[in-house]
């Protein structure tokens, strides 16, 4: 995922959810692209929640990451 900043949400939640997981790494990575611009527009809300729902057994900063971004 070197160029997570660049790629559209659609294809970056193809890419995190192929495996069916979120790792502590790719959690890194969505903090810093949805967290770029300092708020979460309704698309990046959108996909967090796509990938919410499309992953399972995630690393416990996913949803830390997933609370944080949806609360604001």
């Amino acid at each position: 995922m070197s160029d997570y900043l660049t790629k559209t949400l659609s294809e970056l939640a193809q890419e995190i959810t192929a495996d069916g997981t979120i790792d502590q790494e790719e959690v890194t990575k969505i903090r810093e692209r949805v967290f770029a611009d300092g708020k979460i527009d309704q698309d990046e809300a959108d996909f967090l929640f796509d990938l919410n729902d499309a992953t399972s057994n995630n690393h416990s900063s996913w949803q830390e990451l997933f609370i944080e971004a949806i609360a604001q």
